[in-house]
């Protein structure tokens, strides 16, 4: 006996499936390449420590208009990471945390 799925049916499966993807790739940057996600506002960053204070850094900016997403944020940062779209900033010796630095230099965007 042969079902026919209806069309959004199909299409939720596929959506499901390409964001399951994704968040294997996420994943796979976090442990294989030691990237680190962050969050402010409308801004998601994608880092990575390249030295003692040395900061790699990608960005993704969400339209005000958009519903936030932080798996699409995460997704565009990173590929922007992957794509060598990144800057390099070094970290004042007294801050310990990127999260902080971030914070610091990126709220007055908010």
């Amino acid at each position: 006996m042969n079902t026919i799925e209806h069309p959004k049916a199909r299409e939720a499966r596929e959506k499901s499936a390409i964001r399951t993807f994704e968040k294997e790739r996420i994943k796979y940057a976090i442990a294989a390449h030691g990237v680190h996600f962050f969050a402010l506002g409308r801004y998601t960053f994608c880092y990575r420590v390249d030295k003692h204070n040395v900061l790699e850094i990608s960005s993704s900016i969400r339209h005000p208009g958009d519903k936030h997403d932080p798996h699409i944020g995460r997704m565009q940062a990173l590929a922007r990471f992957a794509a060598s779209n990144r800057m390099h900033l070094r970290m004042p010796n007294d801050l310990k945390s990127p999260r902080d630095f971030l914070t610091i230099m990126f709220m007055h965007l908010e």
